[in-house]
Parts: structure tokens; sequence; C-alpha cells
């Protein structure tokens, strides 16, 4: 029966529509490839479709452009949803992706892959994208024998193109911008982003480590209030962000006077991306979140909180044999390694310089510019 369905759908003629798709919307590699198509007027000849959930408060005004709510949360349609959802699918020519997985309906339709970020932690036993994908992309040669390993995928499916997202790192120019979440001028601004550990749709866990605060490193009221008195005396501010699929239930409402917990939504009200952002940024705190390869490629000073690393190497795991050797920067394992950090990032003493140059050799030597230009030229458009 589903081989006979397929087989009616492959009937339909496919139009000149893209499927995009991003979470949240509007973001990460699928953003940049729709600005290129925008800024080189592919929507005139394309009619470009965002798929999204009903929390979706994007707003985009360009031709030929519809944002379309067909997700009533993370991954579930809506009855209206399924129908709209179908339409388009079966219709489209090109269903590129960042999150969910996207199925193609009509056997005439090709469909991208784009991750959502390059590959640190294992994710070989998650169904990231179904073997029927078309195409994934992945950043340079090093990481394809990765990417075939962990997604599961036949390298004539890997392509080597780049990452969309860090094609504005290149042209990129951080001029003088007013952010609501920053209230006056600091010395240094640390942007602190953890991976999530429990995810928001409850039925994943990377690791059980138990975290009173719902972030790394700091344990308690007392010693959060330590650490911002430090800030404050440095005039630095921390600026914390969680991972948009973690579990917020379990994250304390952080907001002192140096440190902030922004969102996404934060960004998206100050127009700038999560990626762009980084430009305004003295320092990138993380540990095994996939910011951290953006962060290496802009050379930001970085370090780590792996206070749960033994944990969640059993639980999650890496896809790198010893993964510390990858990530260039201080490994924070208490709250003296994090004020030894604050103290070095305040003095500008930073003894990874070097160690950040060869990481950044190793994996991404070779690598592709003009990511969406080339994956646009692969596409035929």
């Amino acid at each position: 029966m589903k081989k006979l369905i397929y087989k009616v759908l492959s009937l339909f003629r496919i139009k000149d529509i893209i499927i995009l798709e991003s979470f949240p919307t509007y973001t990460d590699n699928a953003k940049a490839i729709y600005n290129y198509l925008i800024l080189n007027n592919y929507n005139e000849k394309y009619k470009i479709i965002w798929f999204c959930d009903n929390k979706c408060r994007v707003k985009l005004f360009d031709k030929n452009v519809k944002i379309l709510k067909v997700w009533k949360n993370v991954n579930k349609l809506s009855f209206l949803g399924y129908f709209k959802y179908f339409h388009y699918l079966k219709n489209a020519k090109y269903i590129i992706f960042c999150n969910r997985g996207i199925y193609k309906i009509n056997p005439k339709s090709i469909r991208l892959f784009l991750n959502h970020g390059i590959l640190l932690k294992k994710v070989s036993d998650l169904q990231m994208v179904s073997p029927n994908v078309d195409y994934t992309i992945c950043p340079s040669e090093y990481f394809k024998p990765i990417y075939e390993e962990q997604l599961h995928l036949k390298k004539d499916k890997i392509l080597v193109l780049g990452t969309p997202r860090n094609d504005t790192f290149k042209p990129y120019k951080k001029e003088p911008k007013k952010f609501t979440f920053i209230d006056k001028e600091y010395q240094k601004i640390i942007f602190w982003l953890p991976t999530f550990r429990s995810h928001r749709d409850k039925e994943r866990v990377d690791s059980h480590y138990e975290f009173p605060l719902g972030i790394p490193v700091i344990y308690d009221m007392h010693s959060l209030e330590l650490i911002d008195k430090l800030l404050k005396k440095k005039n630095i501010l921390l600026l914390l962000k969680m991972h948009p699929a973690q579990d917020m239930s379990k994250v304390k409402n952080i907001n002192l006077e140096n440190i902030k917990l922004i969102t996404d939504n934060d960004l998206l009200d100050n127009q700038v991306s999560l990626y762009e952002f980084l430009f305004y940024v003295d320092s990138v705190l993380t540990d095994y979140s996939g910011i951290y390869y953006d962060a290496l490629l802009l050379d930001k000073f970085i370090s780590f909180t792996i206070d749960d690393f033994e944990l969640y190497s059993k639980e999650r795991g890496f896809v790198f044999p010893n993964p510390k050797e990858i990530m260039a920067g201080m490994k924070i394992v208490n709250l003296d390694d994090l004020i030894r950090f604050i103290n070095d990032l305040s003095s500008n003493k930073d003894e990874y310089i070097e160690n950040r140059k060869n990481v950044r050799k190793k994996l991404f030597d070779g690598m592709n510019t003009n990511s969406c230009e080339k994956i646009i030229e692969f596409l035929k458009m």
C-alpha cells in the first residue's frame, strides 16, 4: 500500500516551491540559506515556505514567502496543519531542513538535511535523519567519515560544502548596536551556552547528573551570588542562554545584577541571530555544544564546563576518542575554576591561542567558504 501511494504521488508534477525548517524558526543554517535566496532574488522564481509550530513569532515580508504553522508543538501536526503540510510536500521541489525530520512524499523532491550544529557529541543512536534523505552537508573532509558513521549515511550523500551559518563570519561587520538585555558598557561580556541535558519533550536525557540550579558548576544560590559579585567587581556581564531543547522546569529563574538569563525571543526582538551575536561578546562559555565550533572559527576566548564529563561520556558520548584534545580552552570542573576563568578573562590572560589555532587547522583545513552559494549551485536552483 505504501509503495502504491508513493507511486501515485510520484505522478504529481513538482512546482517551484522551497520548504525551509529550523528550530527555532528562521535561525541557524536554514536562515543563512534563506537570506542568500532573498539577497539573490530566488524568491522571484520560487515560492518559499517556512514550516513552523504555533509558537512561532517570526514575521517575514519578502515576496513569495510564507510562514506556515503546521505543528501544534515540536513534532506533532495539528489537524489543519496536516493538510497544509501534505499539500506543500507533494508539490515541493526542495525540502531543506535543520531539525525536524521532514519526509518527502513526492520522489521528485530533493531533500537536504543541513543539521543544526557540527558534531561533537554522539548521535549515532538517534534517528537524526532517515537513510532516504537525498543529501546532507558537513563542514570539512575531516568530518566526513564522522558524519557517515554518526548519521548512518553513504558517502555519496554527504556533501563537503561547509556550514551556511558561518558564511556570515567573513563579511560580517560588527556595527555599533544596542541590545535591550545589555544595560550599560562592560569591560567584557561572557556568553554562556550550555547544551541540553534533559529534553523538553521528556523522552531524551543525555546526562542524569544533578544540577540543583539547572546549570553546570554553580550548585547553590550562595555560589551564584558570589560569582555575580566577582563579575560586578570586574565589570563583566555574563549572559546565560539555555539550549532551546532544554527542559526549563529544571532551570531556576536566574536574573542577578551581572548575570542575566536571555532567550531566543530576546535575540529575535533585538534583530540579531545567535551566531551574529557572537561578534558582540568577548568569551564563549559552553560544554559539549556545537556552538563551540562557531566560537573556535571566530577565535573567541573559549572555556568549557565539564563537571559531568564522566557521566556524559557514558550516557551520551562523543564522536572523538579523546574529546578533551579537541576542546581548545580551559576545562572548568568547579567554582574555583570558574573564578580563575573570570579573572583570566578580565586580565586578558589567554593561554589557549595556539591550542585554538592548531585545532582549527586540524578540523577545518580546506573548509569551504561561500557555503550557501555552493549549496544552491549543487541543487541547480
